[in-house]
């Protein structure tokens, strides 16, 4: 409707300028619509921009075109050169340059795809397996007409078009019987002066999500060489990964680790060069006294013309210089020591150093090139704007589409805005936020307020309080979720978080409003990536801080700031609390589903929630009362037939918590079905296998893996030890041990691939195997490792001939009738 008025707006517009100047026009107006039209398109190659031009042509004869993106009218033959997209030409110079290899006896041609980490990387690929004497080639631009052709043949989950694209290329290689080469790149090296150096869930796990879509197609992947690249892992690591796919090339061990080595020199002497060329470009562009634009975001969505459809040069083509970030010299040092510490993405890092760098340069201002649907910025986007506030950004989230009308429109308001507020320009103060104590090694949380517990789990929300309160804290739950508390927080946000932050922060928000002048403090764990969630408290504590609610504060404890706040006791206590809420929870749906008397299972439910606050509120053990309560549950009258068994997987907030499922584990309850919550302890044992796993990976000192493998003997024992105490109920619902989940789990996904994907994947395979007739995989929508597991499950469903279900809850709509 929107553009509709604005065309009638702008034909009148159009036509009061004809009458006030006296002029004429050439529109044919009705006559239009007998005249006959025939459309076609092809593709320039005047360069690597692969244009795809659009023609109409009349019954007259005459002709239109349109698709041009250097500029060029139709009847010009060479490309149009535009002087302030020199920056992009240079990078490419550099970017592409030869590395003077001569490959003497080849060996054999490998496709590189021109999507995601390659357009990082590529040059150190290049260079790699050229000093192997195997010549490379880079598969073409996205294209998004052939990419779309060749994605959607294994493109079955709501991914962003990037990943998408990098399908298209992966896809169309292999059909043509090519090597192709695509790692699972998991992390930078390590930064100091930063959390974690991660890429994104899609960017690790696309060569897996690809490598089961062919699969489940029946399409050969013997030629897809997809090894785990770790740059927190040394060289020979590294290589020793890559060369279990190349042994079929008969390649030696010795080879590729040389290999590798020079590679990445000859990569770092590539990206010092573009740095000092970006850096000497940007003090002359400086130096003009007009606008100057820096094109932020992703390498692949700032270089790939088919993916930003050509957006760099049409804002060079308005005569403004433009200059890609990676050609900038940036440090995250910047992001020490402030709220960013933890903002774990590699290319998210980048992308808020860079704008800490420019943004009190006067005439230097960001384009911040986005994808729809794009995990990580859902949450970088609102720290960008933070950081750019009072200054103009450009903000475009890009998709599929291949028409650049709406884009090019928001870059001329754009402009105009700069124009504006350059010319009236002031200096701009930015402030710092105040450093979160969190994060402060020499200082701990005020625990001196009222501590609230998310209510993401009944009982363990409850039995969480109960516990915090035992070691002195003035700890309740809050009020379960609303329709009204989860709008009130949507105010403060962009809408594209992860539900789970939404949910919280409009929890906490309402207690707040209640009593602002009392302290509150809000119970939020945190990780280090590379899903979302260790985001949450970032962005809550920017909504508390930029709407000056006074009086909030966040207690997040993670190893990422060796869990302040917590004692060593409280935080073994707490693997007690969430054992004991687990197995409560697990005898009240084991019983449910059979009571001869509708009512009475909640009734002893309820009663035994009681019994054990009480117990945690006294620091006691939980366990030893377990066997008794387990037994007031065997004694409910009960029918023993058994009703067709649900396995619920996926994102433990969501699937755990009533307002955000919907009440998925009652609905399968009242439509016959008996419900499996995948347990909350599931997290922490996965947390403490993987420390081990990674102390050897990584070569840990002695210490260090000592000290992983007794945490991982304890919490393994203290698991044990509470399923036999309930043994008499529950020795048919035990959980797999979580080296089985991980193992099942690596059939699809390498295990360095960090995260719920891995377990919501085994854990699915494990319900299969052991009888479950159904599995839901539960997750928020736009959830990355819920998208990347609902394609992957596909293959899954098919294999154990089971029954897959993958639900995506936003908080509003209600989806639970897939489920029945």
């Amino acid at each position: 409707f929107c553009h509709v008025m604005g065309s009638i707006g702008a034909a009148l517009i159009a036509k009061q300028y004809l009458l006030d100047s006296n002029k004429h026009t050439s529109f044919i107006g009705e006559k239009s619509i007998s005249i006959n039209v025939s459309s076609r398109n092809e593709v320039c190659k005047l360069c690597t921009n692969y244009c795809r031009i659009n023609f109409i042509k009349r019954d007259d004869g005459q002709e239109f075109s349109w698709g041009y993106q250097c500029g060029r009218d139709p009847d010009e033959k060479t490309r149009k050169k535009v002087q302030e997209y020199s920056a992009f030409i240079e990078r490419n110079k550099i970017f592409f340059k030869k590395n003077n290899i001569e490959i003497k006896s080849q060996k054999q041609e490998i496709i590189i795809p021109n999507s995601l980490t390659n357009y990082t990387y590529y040059p150190l690929w290049k260079y790699f397996f050229n000093k192997l004497g195997i010549s490379t080639k880079l598969s073409g631009m996205s294209t998004t007409r052939t990419i779309k052709r060749h994605a959607s043949k294994v493109a079955t989950g709501d991914f962003c078009f990037p990943v998408k694209a990098a399908m298209g290329h992966t896809v169309e290689a292999l059909e043509k019987g090519n090597f192709i080469f695509q790692p699972h790149f998991i992390s930078d090296k390590d930064d100091l002066k930063t959390a974690a150096s991660y890429y994104c869930p899609y960017v690790e796990s696309n060569p897996s999500v690809i490598r089961s879509a062919l699969q489940r197609s029946h399409i050969k992947t013997e030629n897809y060489i997809t090894p785990v690249i770790d740059l927190r892992m040394t060289l020979e690591k590294n290589a020793d990964n890559i060369y279990k796919f190349l042994k079929q090339l008969n390649i030696k061990r010795k080879d590729v680790r040389i290999a590798l080595k020079e590679a990445f020199d000859f990569w770092n002497k590539i990206y010092t060069e573009l740095k000092e060329k970006g850096e000497s470009l940007l003090k002359q562009f400086e130096k003009k006294n007009k606008p100057v634009f820096v094109v932020i975001g992703r390498p692949y969505n700032i270089h790939d013309t088919g993916v930003n459809l050509g957006i760099p040069e049409k804002i060079a083509a308005f005569g403004y210089d433009v200059i890609p970030l990676d050609m900038l010299a940036i440090d995250t040092k910047d992001l020490e020591n402030t709220n960013y510490f933890n903002l774990f993405w590699n290319y998210g890092q980048k992308i808020i150093a860079t704008l800490k760098k420019i943004r009190e340069k006067e005439n230097i201002f960001p384009i911040y090139l986005s994808n729809f649907n794009c995990g990580p910025d859902s949450f970088i986007l609102s720290y960008a704007e933070d950081e750019n506030k009072g200054k103009p950004m450009l903000i475009l989230e890009l998709d599929e589409h291949d028409s650049d009308g709406g884009y090019q429109t928001r870059i001329e308001a754009f402009i105009d805005v700069v124009e504006s507020w350059y010319k009236n320009k002031k200096k701009q103060q930015f402030n710092e936020k105040p450093v979160p104590d969190i994060y402060t090694a020499d200082k701990q949380v005020d625990l001196n307020g009222k501590l609230w517990i998310p209510p993401m789990h009944d009982p363990g929300d409850r039995f969480f309080a109960a516990a915090f309160r035992g070691y002195n804290f003035d700890s309740e739950i809050l009020q379960p979720e609303t329709k009204e508390i989860f709008h009130e927080a949507k105010k403060y946000v962009r809408g594209g978080e992860c539900l789970p932050m939404t949910l919280t922060l409009g929890g906490v928000l309402n207690e707040y409003k209640k009593a602002p002048d009392k302290k509150h403090i809000l119970f939020m764990p945190t990780s280090e990536g590379p899903c979302r969630f260790g985001q949450y408290n970032m962005l809550e504590r920017l909504v508390f801080h930029n709407n000056n609610f006074k009086n909030i504060d966040i207690l997040a404890p993670s190893s990422v700031n060796s869990y302040q706040g917590l004692s060593e006791d409280l935080r073994r206590y707490l693997m007690h609390t969430m054992m004991s809420a687990d197995i409560l929870f697990k005898l009240r749906t084991k019983m449910k589903p059979y009571e001869k008397t509708k009512g009475d299972t909640i009734e002893v439910f309820e009663k035994s929630v009681k019994i054990i606050e009480k117990v945690l509120e006294n620091k006691e053990n939980p366990r030893k009362y377990l066997k008794n309560i387990a037994s007031n549950f065997l004694s409910i009258p009960h029918f023993k037939e058994k009703k067709p068994l649900v396995g619920i997987v996926g994102e433990i907030y969501v699937r755990c918590n009533k307002y955000a499922n919907d009440s998925l584990v009652d609905i399968i309850e009242e439509n016959g079905g008996e419900a499996w919550l995948s347990p909350m302890h599931e997290w922490v044992l996965y947390t403490a296998f993987m420390q081990s796993y990674l102390a050897k990976q990584q070569k840990f000192s002695l210490f260090e893996a000592g000290e992983s493998l007794v945490k991982n003997i304890y919490l393994f024992n203290v698991e044990a030890s509470y399923y036999k105490a309930v043994e008499s109920v529950l020795h048919d619902r035990k959980e797999p041990h979580i080296s089985e989940i991980v193992k099942e789990g690596e059939k699809y996904m390498p295990k360095d691939f960090v995260g719920e994907s891995i377990l919501t994947v085994g854990r699915a395979v494990e319900f299969a195997k052991n009888g479950a007739d159904m599995v839901v995989n539960a997750a928020p929508f736009g959830c990355m490792p819920g998208t990347i597991t609902s394609s992957i499950f596909l293959e899954i469903k098919d294999a154990y001939n089971i029954p897959i279900i993958s639900q995506f809850y936003d908080g509003d709509i209600k989806i639970n009738d897939k489920v029945v």
